[in-house]
């Protein structure tokens, strides 16, 4: 399972990089988004430094 959750959030990264750096307004290195998974529940944290 713990593998299937890297190559997902792996995958997802490699699909958003585009999108991401054609927004103007988001600037490398000042968010982080990262994949949770606890054994029963999964979810996705973002931390933004303002």
């Amino acid at each position: 399972m713990g593998a299937g959750i890297g190559i997902m959030s792996t995958k997802i990264a490699y699909w958003m990089l585009p999108i991401l750096e054609k927004e103007k307004r988001v600037i490398p290195g000042n968010y982080l988004l990262v994949p949770t998974y606890d054994g029963k529940h999964s979810g996705m944290s973002l931390l933004v430094n303002l």
